[in-house]
């Protein structure tokens, strides 16, 4: 007969699976990107850093963004 593991051992499993995962997997942004470049878009780069955050340690981090560099960015209740 096959059980459910308990949510213990469910506890056990997600935490082996977080020290396997590459420290890159949850690292926050941090010293200078550029758009186009280390981002496609505008949009891409502000998405990364809302879901990575900024990290502190390094001062930071600088978007560079190309001379003439144009994006049209149609977001309803949102601000850039």
């Amino acid at each position: 007969m096959l059980t459910r593991p308990g949510p213990a051992r469910l506890r056990h499993a997600l935490a082996l699976l977080g020290l396997l995962l590459p420290a890159s997997a949850w690292a926050q942004l941090t010293g200078t990107k550029t758009v186009p470049g280390s981002y496609p878009t505008l949009a891409a780069a502000i998405a990364a850093l809302n879901a990575q955050g900024v990290g502190m340690g390094a001062g930071g981090i600088t978007f560079n963004v190309a001379a003439g560099y144009a994006e049209r960015a149609f977001l309803v209740g949102s601000h850039l």
